[in-house]
């Protein structure tokens, strides 16, 4: 599937693409569902199936549309699945979730600093279900983790869509009722803090260099 992908794409071009062949694969190929097996591919160190960065970004899209469409086939108002069917998704969808709140720290620091990959796994915060989080120290942890990089891509990114992800998994984890609410409203006032403070420095430094010209 990769593969594929990779002979139709351009990774300075988006990897939209990638959204119609997860669909029209979703209900053949159970890799689409083992978000264990994709993140392993994506910590991995170079060579095999992902050599290029293309095949990449392809993979993080790959990993971004299978979640959001096995999330599509567990909701009761869009589904057409019968109740046991509708079941297993649920069950598909739940451990999917699980696994990614333990690897997406380490995919989203990896790929930090790599606009074209970090542009689709920013995606997948947004997607969790935080409500069913366990609370156990590790995914504690993990959670915290995944805040403390999304406040990192907030403050170091100029990319618009990756602040547009960054916005919805944020506006998420607060308004959710979960039990990591008190961190991520935590977090995002202390991000909405820099931010502020961010501003009142650059407008201080450009009325110094507007007064500079003028005394010129």
């Amino acid at each position: 599937l990769i593969e594929m992908a990779e002979r139709h794409g351009d990774v300075n071009y988006g990897v939209q693409h990638v959204d119609s062949i997860v669909c029209a694969f979703e209900n053949e190929l159970e890799a689409l569902k083992d978000c264990d097996a994709m993140a392993r591919l994506l910590l991995k160190d170079g060579g095999g199936a992902l050599s290029t960065d293309l095949s990449v970004a392809i993979l993080a899209r790959v990993m971004t549309v299978s979640f959001a469409q096995l999330k599509r086939r567990c909701d009761p108002n869009v589904s057409h699945l019968r109740k046991r069917k509708l079941e297993e998704a649920k069950k598909v969808a739940e451990t999917f979730g699980r696994t990614l709140v333990r690897e997406l720290p380490s995919m989203l620091d990896r790929y930090l600093a790599d606009v074209n990959i970090f542009r689709e796994l920013v995606k997948l915060p947004a997607l969790i279900d935080v409500e069913h989080v366990e609370s156990t120290s590790g995914h504690a942890k993990k959670f915290a983790s995944i805040m403390s990089l999304l406040q990192r891509a907030f403050m170091s990114n100029a990319d618009e869509q990756i602040f547009v992800s960054v916005a919805e998994a944020l506006q998420r984890f607060t308004e959710a009722s979960h039990p990591r609410h008190a961190v991520a409203s935590k977090q995002v006032s202390v991000m909405v803090t820099s931010l502020a403070s961010e501003i009142t420095t650059l407008v201080a430094e450009e009325s110094s260099d507007e007064g500079d010209s003028s005394s010129d």
